[in-house]
């Protein structure tokens, strides 16, 4: 009965691990993907040339709750850039300007029912989205993430409205060190995606960022697994009848 009690218990950890490991995916994001374009279909334009599906930004999580908390690391040797190549990471929250906002010189006006937003050029940003195209309901208020009278780049946690387009940068409170930061899934979000930051013609953006998103649900009731769940938890049911036998 001890040998059995153990074997299980055993089973049970292991398909923890795999559910642990089933909350983090790794994307690569473009630098010519156009957050302007999330979750707009095939033909749509946006910012004076980008068209979808060439430009569209990239879809990164779905089927998730409000309330969800996602994390993002860069473990990328090349970054967005606007006249080709690799281009550097998002401006450190400690690099101070002459103009006193935190090193924030980008700035971009909201398009296809996607808020605006005021963050460095070339970082990562995101936007949550529901189920429907953005461009079939009113626009919200564009996010400034300045430190002169915006959100600033050091938070420890930000929680965009749907359809405001946000910075990410390396995910970090300082650039390349400090505190993970956490973003939460406003009310009626279903999706992720990312894309980088520019004012006009994503098109002719290059360089690449490597992105490690953790997603911790905020209930796991409802949640709506990914397939790659779906394949852990069938080799754990698999795994534990096995070892079920074996223990009599």
């Amino acid at each position: 009965m001890i040998i059995r009690t153990s074997v299980l218990l055993l089973g049970v950890v292991l398909c923890a691990c795999g559910q642990l490991l089933a909350d983090t995916v790794t994307v690569t994001v473009n630098g010519n993907m156009d957050p302007f374009l999330s979750g707009m279909p095939n033909g749509s334009t946006a910012k004076s040339g980008d068209t979808a599906p060439d430009q569209s930004s990239l879809l990164a999580l779905a089927g998730f709750q409000e309330g969800s908390t996602v994390s993002f690391a860069s473990s990328s040797t090349c970054g967005f850039a606007f006249g080709g190549g690799c281009g550097p990471y998002s401006p450190s929250p400690t690099d101070n300007s002459a103009d006193g906002d935190l090193g924030v010189d980008g700035s971009t006006g909201a398009e296809n029912g996607l808020a605006g937003i005021h963050a460095p050029w070339n970082s990562l940003l995101g936007v949550f989205l529901g189920g429907n195209a953005p461009n079939g309901s009113p626009t919200p208020a564009d996010l400034n993430f300045s430190g002169a009278g915006g959100i600033g780049l050091g938070f420890a946690t930000v929680n965009p409205g749907l359809k405001q387009v946000f910075f990410i940068g390396d995910g970090l409170t300082d650039r390349g060190s400090g505190a993970i930061q956490d973003f939460i899934a406003p009310a009626g979000a279903t999706r992720l995606f990312l894309g980088s930051m520019d004012g006009f013609g994503w098109f002719n953006n290059t360089g690449f960022q490597d992105v490690t998103l953790t997603f911790t649900p905020a209930n796991n009731v409802g949640q709506v697994p990914e397939p790659s769940t779906f394949v852990l938890l069938g080799g754990c049911l698999l795994s534990l009848r096995l070892l079920r036998r074996k223990s009599y």
